[in-house]
């Protein structure tokens, strides 16, 4: 039998760890919800948290969120992990990738929001590599949305409303941290609920290089009146 291989086109292949991986799993802390709920930008104030309290250099939006925010596993999150002083606060949208266990909130979101969003993404999604894989007509959308949040609203410890963090911000990042097992302090929520403002995650966003797509929304949809379609969907 031939031995391993350790490099593949001059690049060194990385075998992590396996308590490694598993310490990274056991300190996961899943943020589930549909796309377009809101969950990177909840993940990107969390992600804060854990910037303050383990002294990293940023959680800025992009590859250094998905990193600090523990979107990636290891070996691609390339944090030293006995810095770690939080959780990892993970966005996700599939539920069967995770430990129900791990499961701790659901994001909860407005049919006719979703639904506008979704229509933007799959637009600007065309012709790149991407995948608008909860997209679809309105019908189909609508009866997948509608499967998730059942499921996610039994599964998680506590659902947040969409409505609920875009008034009040700081009381779902308290509500998070609360059930993280973290005493927060005024300023780190202060903190994180600066992060996580719409001015300072576009202009995130505009420094990320090679994106196909907008996460971060460049107009505020969400006082948009739905339209007639959308309402008779919902």
């Amino acid at each position: 039998m031939s031995p391993a291989r350790t490099h593949v086109d001059g690049i060194p292949i990385y075998r992590p760890d396996p308590a490694l991986v598993q310490n990274w799993k056991d300190k996961q802390f899943v943020i589930l919800s549909y796309p377009r709920s809101g969950s990177h930008w909840v993940r990107r104030m969390m992600a804060e948290i854990s910037v303050l309290r383990g002294g990293f250099e940023s959680a800025a939006f992009g590859e250094n969120l998905s990193r600090i925010s523990g979107f990636h596993p290891p070996p691609a999150n390339a944090v030293d992990i006995d810095k770690w002083k939080t959780p990892f606060f993970t966005a996700a949208h599939k539920a069967s990738l995770h430990d129900p266990k791990n499961i701790r909130v659901y994001l909860r979101r407005k049919f006719e929001d979703v639904l506008r969003s979704t229509k933007k993404s799959e637009r600007e999604m065309e012709g790149s590599t991407m995948n608008c894989w909860w997209g679809g007509t309105d019908e189909e959308i609508h009866e997948r949305w509608s499967q998730h949040v059942a499921e996610g609203c039994v599964l998680a410890d506590v659902v947040i409303d969409y409505e609920m963090t875009r008034s009040n911000p700081a009381t779902t990042v308290r509500t998070i941290g609360r059930i993280a097992g973290l005493d927060l302090t005024e300023s780190e929520i202060a903190a994180a609920v600066a992060a996580g403002d719409r001015k300072n995650m576009l202009r995130e966003q505009e420094a990320c290089e090679n994106r196909e797509w907008d996460i971060v929304n460049r107009i505020d949809q969400s006082n948009t009146p739905p339209t007639k379609k959308e309402r008779a969907v919902a």
